[in-house]
């Protein structure tokens, strides 16, 4: 049952807000849309080891499930989609560890039905609650290693008491030398606790100084951390911006060039067609001009013929 019971509460630390990045290498066929890497931020919820989580962009729209076992083992699988496109979807399988406030997970990002393997995919996750805890623990043992021991007993010997008196009017008093070293081991004794106490109210400050800035340097880093991190995403984000345009430019481009090649053809065609058909009508040309030159010809040369033969006379009855 305590280790039942110590499981469970292993698996309470984990619950809350677990945030990070989540980055994707280039596309490994030649049908993605964006080819290049990326970074992007993600956040996830943990609830009784279930992990849920959404990631909603300007372009895309992504889903995320998975579970954290007591052994530390970590399963995220996601789907998202294009929101232009939903027909151009995928999927992600994740598998990792969570150990303290880190979780650590990779895998494919595939198509959705898993036979094309379009990515290969990590996600950094950290708990801010577990870190706290962490920072805390260590705060703490750093404090008990810094705490000076306690002071040693006093080695001088206490006074010794005056006997009692038999009698109380006849009962005698202190000397003044028992009295002053009395006195003095008293003295003795209040600066050795004024001292410890000064000791410990040093240790003490200076844990609350070492806690204080380490919690501010760890405060400085993350902050540093989830800059740099945002200053990744928005570079990695205009160089997608970037190659989107350059691409769109290639694509006009040879728009414009396979215009103006067709453009360039159809009046090739045009004028190629103007040719033959004034080749043409002159040909037609020529041979009328032929013909009829063939037919005056022929019908001079006929009237000629014509104007040599003899004259037939036509004999009437008087002439026989």
């Amino acid at each position: 049952m305590l280790g039942s019971g110590a499981a469970h509460g292993q698996i309470n630390d984990t619950e809350g807000t677990w945030q990070g990045t989540l980055s994707c290498g280039d596309m490994q066929t030649a049908a993605g849309r964006s080819p290049k890497g990326f970074v992007s931020q993600i956040k996830v919820n943990v609830s009784f080891g279930a992990i849920t989580g959404r990631r909603d962009t300007a372009e895309v729209i992504e889903s995320f499930n998975g579970s954290i076992e007591r052994s530390g083992r970590t399963t995220l699988e996601g789907s998202g989609h294009w929101k232009d496109n939903p027909r151009r979807a995928w999927r992600y399988r994740l598998k990792g560890t969570q150990s303290g406030s880190q979780m650590a997970l990779a895998g494919p990002l595939e198509s959705p039905d898993g036979k094309t393997r379009l990515r290969d995919c990590q996600v950094r996750l950290t708990s801010a609650v577990l870190a706290a805890k962490e920072a805390r623990e260590r705060s703490d043992k750093a404090a008990l290693a810094a705490r000076p021991a306690p002071p040693a007993a006093s080695t001088q010997p206490a006074p010794a008491a005056p006997p009692p008196a038999t009698n109380p009017a006849v009962a005698t008093k202190p000397t003044p030398a028992g009295d002053l070293a009395a006195r003095t081991s008293e003295k003795l004794n209040r600066d050795k606790e004024l001292a410890a106490r000064q000791a410990a109210d040093k240790a003490a400050e200076a844990e609350r100084a070492l806690a204080a800035r380490r919690q501010s340097d760890e405060a400085a880093a993350a902050a540093a951390r989830a800059q740099a991190q945002a200053a990744e995403v928005e570079a990695l984000r205009r160089k997608n911006l970037q190659l989107e345009a350059e691409k769109a430019a290639a694509e006009r481009a040879a728009a414009e060039k396979a215009a103006a090649d067709k453009a360039a053809t159809d009046k090739a065609v045009a004028e190629r067609a103007a040719a033959e058909r004034v080749a043409t009508e002159k040909t037609a040309a020529e041979k009328a001009a032929a013909d009829k030159a063939a037919a005056d010809k022929a019908a001079r040369q006929k009237a000629e013929a014509d104007a040599r033969k003899a004259p037939i006379k036509v004999r009437s009855a008087m002439d026989l």
